[in-house]
């Protein structure tokens, strides 16, 4: 018997795909201790596991451990998802020999890098450069969140990534501690020297005043390097007495955001963008509100670039007689802008062939009259005091919006007939609170997704309507108010089904209601809750013990997750307290950061 052991044992060693299937399961603080046992486990790990696990790699610099996660960030449009959607990402904690020895590793198959230091957070001489990167030889893409960023640092990335075809340096710092500018504490012929480089973005964090760079560097990176995405945020761009430039390798850019324009400088963008002529994606952000756009820059954008797609004009004040200049636009989003009439409106709406557009506080100037909207409309973001106005329009709208399947209503009453008689296919829907459609809604049938930022006037029991009789895949709450109707607080949710996927709502929300909340999840075995709060509630001793004595906690998880990381019940049952310190350990840079935490059951 022991001999026929040894053989299923041999076998099972020697077979590489049972192996990896193995590993695969493990964390990989085990993984990390496996590759040193013998050879096989050790390529099986490296070039198998890990292989096909991290070519996408983000790293965590915090000052007690490291933080792995292999999960992308997408872009998002509001700021404040950024942190729900960072806070949720599932991560890693490794300690710092481990971390060095899995990137000595897994490097050469990293193709997509990100590197965030939460070090700058907590204190400024705790400031940190990223010291590995001469390991990642086949990257692509390198983004560094909040790290100190040299020319020498920058010579390495140039010497040792010679693929790189990607660079964005977000709320970078020099040595001493100013924003990274090219130009003026980054030399830029270290960015012009990478050959492959394709994309390059710098953005500065949101201050006042905003850091400066002269429109000569700019003109600069356009015409030495062959860039196809230029991208600049929260820089300041003035205007030099120097000679405009012109971008020799204009042609091949295809998307361009160069941060606050001044007046100044604004002619000479119109100058260079006569160049552009593969421009798919151009935002356009002044700092003087007088900065004109007019009908002839739109005639120029026409004919210059006839491959535009998507623009955004923000803070500009517009004399524009006909938007529908730009035919091949599908995507436009206008930011407090002044000028725009609703003869424009009806344009842009009517006329132009739009899949998004987006108003956020703009004002349009005159009455609106009925409109013919576009059939190829998909998504509608709008912010503004002329909701009713607006809404209204809507409304008296002569067509169905059979493509419409997104509405961010991010401001005031909605109309919401026109909702449900215009948008048959409706989707996903924002708006401020659901309580201003509460007779339409339940006529929604096609909404999957849910999201509101208020509370106010709320009831547990049409709380419990939305989820019990709409057929949606995602609740979501994000709000700092409260449900003010304790005496109709829910008491069990044993007779409630759901369609539902996720429900976000906040800490006071959930623990007004734990045993609501804890049937509905019994009965519900596919449905996920997220609630969100301060850390000193969430990693409270008393609300983890109660939370862990309910049977649905006990008998169906096998792990809470805190953050993003994935806590055994079984540690906090037995050693709640070493279970405690390890957490606080791992989300120090939430917690200084003013984070809100997050479980997710």
């Amino acid at each position: 018997m022991e001999h026929q052991n040894m053989d299923i044992w041999k076998e099972i060693l020697a077979n590489g795909t049972v192996l990896e299937k193995i590993f695969g399961h493990l964390c990989l603080d085990d993984q990390i201790k496996c590759i040193g046992i013998c050879e096989a486990f050790h390529r099986i790990i490296t070039n198998r596991v890990w292989k096909k696990k991290f070519r996408e790699l983000n790293i965590y610099k915090t000052p007690y451990i490291s933080v792995i996660s292999n999960v992308g960030r997408t872009e998002r449009e509001s700021e404040d998802c950024e942190w729900l959607q960072e806070t949720l990402t599932a991560k890693m904690a490794v300690r710092y020999e481990q971390c060095n020895i899995f990137l000595q590793q897994v490097a050469r198959h990293v193709a997509k890098l990100r590197v965030y230091s939460e070090y700058f957070v907590l204190r400024e001489s705790m400031g940190v450069a990223f010291r590995r990167i001469q390991l990642f030889g086949n990257l692509r893409e390198l983004q560094y969140y909040q790290m100190v960023v040299t020319d020498d640092h920058l010579i390495i990335v140039a010497k040792f990534c010679s693929k790189l075809r990607k660079l964005a340096l977000n709320e970078c710092h020099c040595s001493e501690w100013h924003c990274l500018i090219p130009g003026y504490n980054l030399n830029i012929d270290i960015l012009v020297s990478m050959a492959q480089l394709r994309e390059l973005a710098v953005k500065c964090e949101q201050r006042s005043p905003l850091p400066e760079m002269q429109y000569n560097v700019v003109a600069q990176l356009l015409s030495k390097m062959q860039l196809k995405a230029f991208i600049l945020q929260n820089i300041r761009i003035l205007y030099d007495d120097g000679d405009t430039l012109q971008s020799g390798n204009g042609n091949l850019l295809e998307v361009l955001n160069i941060g606050h324009i001044s007046m100044e400088s604004w002619p000479n963008l119109k100058h260079n963008i006569k160049d552009f002529h593969n421009l798919q994606c151009l935002n356009i952000r002044v700092m003087d509100c007088n900065t004109l756009v007019t009908t002839a820059d739109f005639e120029l954008l026409a004919i210059n670039c006839r491959k535009l797609v998507s623009l955004s004009l923000e803070n500009c004040d517009l004399h524009i007689e006909d938007f529908t200049l730009l035919k091949t636009l599908q995507h436009l989003k206008l930011c407090c802008c002044g000028g725009l009439t609703s003869a424009n409106f009806l344009q842009i709406l009517g006329s132009l062939k739009l899949c998004s557009f987006t108003l956020i506080h703009t004002r349009v100037l005159g009455n609106i009259a009925a409109l013919q909207i576009s059939p190829t409309l998909e998504v509608i973001t709008i912010d503004t005091i002329h909701f009713s106005a607006i809404s209204e329009a809507f409304q008296n709208s002569q067509n169905q919006m059979l493509q419409l399947h997104t509405i961010k209503w991010l401001n005031g009453y909605i109309n919401a007939n026109w909702i449900t008689n215009k948008c048959p296919h409706l989707r996903v829907l924002h708006i401020p609170n659901p309580r201003l459609i509460s007779a339409n809604i339940f006529q929604m049938t096609s909404m999957r997704e849910l999201h509101f930022t208020s509370l106010q006037g709320f009831s547990w029991r049409f709380l419990v309507l939305l989820i019990k009789n709409l057929s949606l895949y995602h609740l979501n709450v994000q709000t700092t108010e409260t449900i003010d109707d304790g005496k109709q607080k829910p008491q069990d949710a044993t007779d409630i089904r759901t369609t539902l996927n996720t429900i976000l709502i906040p800490f006071e929300t959930y623990s007004t209601a734990q045993h609501f909340w804890m049937d509905l999840l019994n009965n519900n075995r596919s449905l996920s809750l997220i609630f969100y709060g301060e850390h000193e509630n969430l990693l409270n001793m008393n609300f983890l013990s109660d939370l862990l004595e309910f049977p649905y906690v006990r008998n169906n998880l096998k792990c809470l997750n805190v953050c993003g990381f994935a806590v055994e019940i079984a540690d906090l049952q037995t050693n709640k307290t070493r279970a405690l310190l390890q957490l606080n350990k791992m989300t120090s840079h939430y917690r200084s950061r003013n984070n809100k935490f997050t479980i997710k059951i």
